[in-house]
């Protein structure tokens, strides 16, 4: 069979390299659109309408009526004045952004101490401790936070060891402390990463020309190296608030039946009282709550960074 002239014309044209680089181009934002716009358009849609008895448990918000050939728009704000009546909620909401903020400050704070202590060390050593810091990945999440109830409760090993030396036993389990432990343990490697390498990217000679300007120690960390690395910092905050405030497990198995976070909130508004409209507000109002601080954030690093430039 004769191919027809203006398909061999195009198969002459066709790059596959540029169309590879094309699809490179594409596929990130239509990964975006499948996985992000659309479950949250989803989400947006469901926060408008009413509850109901009903499978889906909401009422739509656009209904057809076919007998009239009308189309009604049911538009309800209800969820999000739930949200914003019920004392539960607003507790949720304040209580997860509050242990989110504590647990991104100590988290990143230890990742910047543990990133700089091993930059100090032979480069040699490098990649095998962070790749220590990577390992306990390798087992599953639910494990991991689930053993430190055998380390925190009050016949605890810890609390053994602080008994033989008079200090214990101390009440460590089922409370903020619990869950502050569980969040910088699960959350440090994200942390101590991207720190790491902003730290890297500093020149080596830069700090010895501040050590023969006379900077000691604290004054070059604080002077030369903390700014430079504000980015990391960023990166690391990003990596760690944002899934510290929708977290699920580490509240759950560390904290008690007290621990009133957001993520339990969304959990059991969506699967034991059957709110879809309720959680889904929920879902965006913690979205926004997370979100517009760290877009300032960014803002206030970038300006910082274009002023010490």
């Amino acid at each position: 069979m004769r191919i027809p002239l203006f398909l061999r014309e195009r198969w002459q044209r066709f790059n596959f390299a540029n169309a590879i680089s094309d699809l490179g181009l594409y596929f990130p934002l239509a990964w975006m659109v499948c996985f992000l716009l659309i479950p949250l358009g989803i989400i947006l849609y469901i926060s408008f309408t009413v509850p109901a008895l009903a499978i889906p448990p909401f009422i739509h918000v656009f209904a057809y009526d076919p007998d009239f050939f009308q189309v009604t728009i049911s538009l309800s704000f209800e969820s999000y004045f739930n949200v914003i009546d019920d004392s539960i909620f607003r507790f949720s909401i304040t209580n997860a952004l509050r242990i989110a903020t504590i647990s991104a400050l100590l988290t990143t704070t230890f990742g910047y101490l543990v990133a700089s202590a091993i930059n100090r060390l032979p480069r040699h050593l490098h990649g095998g401790l962070l790749l220590l810091l990577v390992l306990p990945f390798a087992v599953s999440f639910l494990v991991r936070v689930y053993s430190w109830i055998g380390l925190l409760k009050t016949t605890g090993i810890i609390n053994q060891i602080l008994g033989a030396v008079g200090l214990g036993p101390l009440d460590m389990l089922d409370n903020d402390f619990a869950i502050l432990v569980g969040f910088v343990y699960t959350y440090l490697p994200f942390a101590v990463f991207p720190i790491y390498v902003a730290i890297e990217r500093i020149p080596k000679d830069l700090r010895e020309a501040a050590y023969d300007l006379g900077a000691q120690n604290l004054h070059y960390v604080w002077r030369v190296q903390l700014p430079l690395v504000l980015p990391g910092f960023f990166a690391a905050v990003l990596l760690v608030f944002i899934p510290i405030s929708g977290d699920i497990i580490v509240p759950e198995l560390l904290g008690g039946t007290d621990a009133t976070m957001i993520g339990r909130t969304i959990w059991s508004t969506f699967l034991t009282s059957n709110d879809w409209p309720t959680a889904s507000a929920l879902s965006l109002v913690l979205l926004v709550l997370v979100i517009v601080p760290i877009f300032l954030l960014r803002n206030h690093i970038d300006k910082t960074m274009s002023y010490s430039y």
